[in-house]
């Protein structure tokens, strides 16, 4: 078969391998083969975004953004120490936590995961889920966005208190 556009003739051998000869003769093997190398890592790629999209779990406790920041409720808590009933608490989870975490959400904050072995705060982008959550110790399962440092949230489940 010829090839319309460059005149070069193109034919397969019994093991399915491009050949492409040119009008002088020569031919062009490594054309099939790189056409080949290409088509093989694509599909590894595609392969490995598909295991990708099931995701990585994160561990830690569903609060706050202002609180996660600071590292605990305890500043929040002895600021607005009356709707905590003039207790305050340097629990990151519990009855306290939960109202503490609420609140700051209500007044404009955002739910995050916040690790505090590891001192990292991670954004969530779903902030419906989180909210039933709030100030328990949880495991987020989903993909995290480096470059917005997001946890797309595919699942959130308690995680077991030791």
């Amino acid at each position: 078969m010829k090839c319309n556009k460059c005149e070069r003739i193109v034919t397969y051998n019994k093991r399915g391998v491009l050949s492409l000869k040119s009008p002088k003769g020569g031919t062009m093997k490594k054309a099939g083969l790189a056409g080949l190398a290409f088509f093989v890592a694509a599909s590894l790629v595609a392969a490995g975004r598909s295991h990708e999209s099931n995701g990585k779990t994160f561990t830690g406790v569903i609060m706050d953004s202002q609180c996660a920041m600071m590292g605990s409720h305890e500043k929040m808590e002895k600021m607005h120490a009356k709707m905590f009933d003039n207790k305050s608490s340097s629990s990151l989870t519990g009855p306290e936590a939960r109202k503490c975490t609420l609140a700051c959400v209500k007044m404009g904050g955002q739910f995050v995961l916040y690790n505090k072995a590891a001192k990292a705060t991670y954004k969530l982008d779903d902030q419906e889920k989180p909210r039933e959550f709030a100030g328990e110790k949880v495991k987020v399962t989903g993909t995290y966005d480096p470059s917005t440092m997001t946890i797309h949230v595919a699942e959130i489940r308690k995680a077991a208190v030791l």
